[in-house]
């Protein structure tokens, strides 16, 4: 499997759920990101009382949920990634970012092609 950007945890946890499987799997990685790029509340002090009320709840998708999801706004699975990619953005970057309000209440900088409808 070739990737074009990973994280350490994410390259990981994609070869324990492989393993769990019985699936052997080599990962190359084009630009791995060390776990260190993704941001938590205590690296955005300030930030995050902006992140949080500017966070729309129907971010919260069944999908979502499926990710750690107790601070939501530091994007899917808490990762907090500052990351946006020329095709789309990543649903575990920061959804400031990336996240439209259904009804226009926010407006995303760059804004993600969801694919689950």
């Amino acid at each position: 499997m070739v990737l074009y950007i990973a994280t350490k945890k994410a390259k990981e946890y994609i070869k324990k759920t492989a393993s769990a499987a019985d699936i052997k799997i080599d990962i190359i990685t084009i630009a791995e990101l060390d776990d260190s790029v993704c941001m938590t509340e205590g690296d955005l002090r300030d930030f995050t009382n902006i992140i949080k009320k500017h966070l729309d709840k129907s971010i919260l998708t069944e999908h979502y949920k499926v990710g750690k999801h107790d601070k939501p706004h530091l994007g899917f699975d808490e990762c907090g990634l500052p990351v946006v990619l020329s095709h789309n953005c990543p649903n575990n970057s920061l959804p400031i970012i990336w996240h439209e309000s259904e009804f226009g209440k926010n407006r995303a900088l760059f804004p993600r092609s969801d694919r689950h409808y």
